[in-house]
């Protein structure tokens, strides 16, 4: 089994030091390897978000430092909060940006939320689906309504996610006016687990 680790930056390459069974090994690794065993190792590090499974377990994601707005990430899956295995996904190919927050609400179903930024031409929060437990990633189209950047709301977060079942939940946003300090928040409730959401209701945040 594998007792310990350490990256050691290297040129060209970077190595990693692993001590298995009493023995000590330097491997060289290839960019991809050592980015993974970085991220690994922050797993106990404040860019990583960790969401309890309903049905036992965890799902971590790590987040690299955000350069130009951008970031990678790597998740994991745990079983006892202590071994994890990495999932490889999608993730990044659909929205390498800044996340602020997961959930997962069974042991398929999570979703991700990320910082407002009006790119792409999304004028709605930056919120994110998985069904298969992270490998592959959707854009959640929430209906807005007159909630729009073209009516001057802006700042649009996921501010809050409460599923009292894997299947019924509630998505709360908030949002504020340009030129305004006064925002407001917008719920969106769903019967399927997140495949499709109504409005329910909006008010002061």
């Amino acid at each position: 089994p594998l007792e310990d680790f350490h990256l050691v930056a290297g040129d060209p390459a970077d190595f990693a030091q692993v001590i298995m069974n009493g023995g000590e090994s330097w491997y060289a690794l290839g960019e991809g390897a050592a980015r993974l065993l970085g991220a690994m190792s922050q797993l106990s590090d404040g860019t990583t978000f960790r969401v309890s499974l309903p049905g036992g377990g965890e799902m971590a994601l790590v987040c690299q430092g955000p350069a130009m707005g951008s970031e990678r990430h790597w998740l994991f899956r745990s079983g006892n909060g202590a071994d994890y295995a990495y999932v490889p996904s999608d993730l990044d190919r659909q929205y390498a940006r800044v996340a602020e927050g997961m959930w997962f609400v069974s042991d398929q179903v999570g979703f991700l939320a990320f910082r407002w930024e009006q790119i792409n031409g999304f004028r709605a929060p930056n919120f994110y689906r998985t069904a298969d437990g992270g490998a592959t990633w959707q854009r959640v189209d929430l209906p807005m309504g007159e909630f729009t950047t073209e009516n001057g709301y802006a700042g649009m977060h996921v501010i809050a996610l409460e599923f009292p079942d894997a299947r019924t939940g509630t998505v709360t946003v908030g949002m504020y006016r340009d030129g305004e300090e006064d925002g407001l928040t917008c719920a969106f409730a769903t019967d399927d687990g997140g495949e499709s959401w109504t409005a329910v209701d909006a008010g002061p945040l």
